[in-house]
């Protein structure tokens, strides 16, 4: 790590704050005078009631029990010894007749204190070995051994009582490690596991030693501070900074990108719980921004609350009919001009919002259950309509695209199936589209269902290709027929530029010789349309086409094609 973000860090080290020490010494020396209490108790009992030939001795076994509840083994037997030296030589068997008791007789009584001090407080160390294993499950990661969010909360309340937040800004800061899900995919999680503690270890070396580090959900850890933001956020720079050299994972480099989110308690919120949360929405946005820390903002958390709110709508959306529709944007031969299908896309009319983007709705949908009905209803209503359209001489091919968790799901090809047979749908007219990032991340759980989807006819297409971490060689074992070009390819300023253009037809080139058909996304001028069908692109699609447009404009798009000579044939 830099020497100028070790500094960074220890210059703020008295505002990191920490959990003190319990002062337990007081509470033991309370202990050990409320035992010896007991214990000269007992003798006084014994004494005023007459002597030790009475059964009131037996109070001695109060002290005793209490020793070992107090001080476990160690305690019990203490106590024992010492109680059973105040029944001892000098306690009278009978007090009123003045008969002393015989040596024998102390010493037995003896033994058995001990013996039962002895087990009692041997099952009240057990018993307090468990409960500190409980406390410390309760309290801590089992996996890296820091205190956990429960902790957390426990030291934003305790801050929050003192009364520090009227005197210093009090943040909590939130760090993600980025891309553990993949990493422990790809590599095991064990492999993940050792990820997350190295991680916490390279935090703890960097952290001044009066830091509390706390690891509150899988990958994601919190520091509690008191400082400016602006001082905050240079401590959260630093820790994201510790994290840029790679962490060596069985002989494997991991470059653990990391991301930081801030929140402060007055400002951003009211209570210890509240905090956290906007800590992590914060976490979220600069996840989500691809930025190394980002501030708490109110506005960003109110859209994820307004679109978590809509889940209760698309509940219920999903059962009216009307609510649900599609638009199709038109695919063409690059070559020809001629429109060859569609691709289907998922549009909401709320009865009191409106129209609702699918970025607003389909990202909490594929975060729920409700991703499969809604698929369901999306192949449902793209299926029934090619079959309207074959009826009416159009055998047009239409594109669906599918989250990775329908993918997943063990009936997906059978429900397909009984879609297609239902409407009378030729299986070669179906294309599910995958994204390029989610078909790589999981891989092995979504591969036997696209194998059984091909094996059906159905074409898979890999969409938004070249945005995510997938290499021209590591196509030929992705279980695709078709590529999506992503429109980032086909900016106007790099299409300019002669590298991007060398780019372009490199990736065409090997795509053709592999096997797999192209379509280019997002062709929105002349230019890019035409540099594209010299590049030998096979389909392409984009506003200069035109935009996705409802089943009855599609349709009067269509009848201007054909009028044009540039309608699909069969």
């Amino acid at each position: 790590m830099p020497t100028q973000h070790k500094k960074t860090i220890a210059h703020f080290g008295a505002s990191i704050l920490g959990i003190p020490k319990a002062a337990s010494w007081t509470w033991r020396i309370a202990a050990a005078a409320l035992v010896g209490v007991l214990s000269i108790g007992a003798a006084a009992v014994v004494y005023v009631t007459g002597g030790t030939s009475f059964a009131y001795s037996h109070v001695a076994y109060v002290a005793i029990i209490a020793g070992a509840a107090a001080f476990g083994l160690p305690g019990g037997v203490v106590t024992a010894v010492v109680t059973s030296l105040f029944l001892g030589p000098l306690m009278p068997l009978d007090v009123a007749a003045g008969i002393a008791q015989a040596t024998t007789n102390w010493l037995v009584r003896g033994a058995f204190f001990v013996l039962i001090g002895g087990l009692a407080g041997l099952a009240f160390s057990i018993r307090d070995r468990q409960l500190h294993m409980i406390r410390r499950q309760s309290y801590y990661n089992p996996l890296t051994g820091l205190a956990n969010r429960t902790r957390c909360l426990e030291r934003l309340d305790q801050l929050i009582r003192s009364g520090i937040p009227q005197h210093s800004p009090l943040l909590l800061l939130s760090l993600q490690i980025g891309q553990l899900e993949t990493i422990s995919s790809s590599l095991g999680h064990e492999q993940g596991a050792s990820l997350q503690k190295a991680v916490a270890e390279r935090l703890k070396r960097v952290l001044p030693d009066d830091a509390k580090l706390f690891h509150i959900s899988s990958g994601v850890f919190a520091l509690v501070v008191t400082a400016p933001q602006e001082e905050a956020a240079a401590v959260g720079s630093a820790l994201v900074e510790a994290l840029n050299e790679p962490v060596i994972i069985d002989g494997i480099p991991i470059r653990s990108e990391a991301h930081v989110g801030l929140a402060q308690f007055g400002e951003h919120a009211s209570t210890s719980l509240a905090l956290l949360r906007a800590s992590l929405s914060a976490l979220q946005d600069a996840t989500a921004a691809k930025q190394a820390v980002l501030v708490f903002d109110h506005r960003r958390d109110d859209a994820r609350r307004a679109r978590l709110r809509l889940l209760p709508d698309l509940q219920r959306a999903l059962r009216n009919s009307e609510e649900i529709t599609l638009h199709y944007q038109p695919k063409v031969a690059l070559e020809t001009g001629v429109c060859v299908g569609a691709e289907a896309l998922v549009r909401w009319h709320h009865p009191e919002f409106g129209l609702i983007a699918p970025s607003d709705f389909i990202p909490i949908a594929e975060q729920t259950e409700l991703i499969r009905p809604l698929s369901e209803r999306v192949l449902s209503l793209a299926i029934r309509q090619m079959a309207d359209w074959h009826t009416q001489g159009l055998p047009l091919s239409l594109s669906v695209n599918l989250a990775i968790r329908n993918l997943e799901e063990a009936n997906l090809p059978a429900m397909i199936l009984e879609l297609l047979e239902r409407h009378g749908v030729e299986a070669r007219r179906l294309e599910v589209e995958v994204t390029e990032s989610g078909l790589i991340r999981s891989l092995d759980e979504v591969s036997t269902n696209l194998a059984l989807l091909q094996d059906l006819g159905i074409s898979v297409a890999l969409d938004d290709f070249g945005t995510g971490q997938s290499s021209i060689a590591y196509l030929r074992d992705l279980p695709a027929d078709s590529l999506k070009l992503d429109r980032t390819f086909l900016r106007d300023d790099a299409m300019a530029n002669p590298r991007s253009r060398l780019l372009i037809e490199t990736t065409l080139e090997a795509c053709h010789k592999l096997g797999f058909s192209v379509t280019a996304e997002g062709i929105e001028t002349k230019a890019v349309y035409d540099l594209l069908r010299d590049l030998s692109c096979d389909f392409g699609q984009g506003f200069f086409i035109a935009k996705p447009l409802t089943e009855a404009e599609f349709r009067a798009w269509l009848i201007r094609e054909c009028r044009r000579g540039l309608c699909t044939r069969k």
